[in-house]
């Protein structure tokens, strides 16, 4: 997978920021630095390990594209199960915590900077993910394999202001005891398909179905 600058991907997008930077810093702003670039660090490189690909870090975030959604939703829970060990060994309460989101869609990446629509809803999904939380969007959820051991919390729809669209997105984790996929190993996923189009053909066969039941009522009373 390659990103070129000044091109448009249809692409999962991974998007990670630090929760509340601000106090953050407010206890030591040289350690707290630190300490986020070291998360940073370690997040990019679960992220490689998992075959997806860096396209963008600032000081407090940084976005990532995959190929698969599997990839994408285990690299997240995998960076979040080691970071809260990370966490739980700090005393002294400059605890970066990283809450991210995950979104199929179309990006532009451009002069070292990522834009699109897909970011946008990532940067949303990662808000709702909260400290140390992982939340994906509809379309991610169903293009994971069911064999997934993952545990999905679907969220009430988002209504926002300023005439953007609802957000619908599930929170997820890895289920008690489970172990996640070993980076690569062959899966078999749903083959990906955005929201819209799985609810026109759902539609689209109730009606079917529907139109089937009158046609045969009619005949029957005739």
């Amino acid at each position: 997978m390659s990103l070129q600058s000044q091109s448009d991907n249809f692409s999962i997008l991974l998007y990670a920021s630090l929760a509340d930077p601000h106090a953050l810093a407010q206890h030591d702003p040289q350690l707290a630095h630190d300490r986020i670039r070291r998360v940073l660090r370690r997040l990019g490189a679960t992220v490689a390990s998992h075959q997806g690909q860096l396209c963008e870090q600032d000081d407090d975030s940084l976005s990532a594209v995959f190929d698969s959604a599997q990839d994408a939703v285990s690299a997240a829970l995998a960076f979040q199960g080691t970071q809260r060990e990370y966490i739980d060994m700090i005393e002294d309460g400059i605890e970066p915590e990283i809450q991210v989101g995950i979104e199929l869609g179309e990006i532009a990446l451009r002069g070292g900077r990522v834009s699109g629509a897909a970011t946008a809803t990532a940067r949303r999904l990662a808000q709702l993910a909260g400290p140390g939380g992982v939340c994906i969007s509809a379309a991610i959820g169903e293009s994971l394999p069911e064999q997934l051991p993952i545990e999905m919390k679907q969220l009430n729809p988002e209504q926002p202001e300023g005439g953007r669209r609802s957000l619908e997105a599930c929170r997820v984790e890895l289920q008690n005891g489970a172990e996640l996929p070993r980076p690569g190993q062959p899966h078999k996923a749903r083959p990906l398909q955005p929201v819209s189009t799985m609810r026109a053909f759902n539609r689209f066969l109730l009606l079917l179905i529907a139109a089937a039941l009158i046609f045969a009522l009619l005949s029957g009373s005739g």
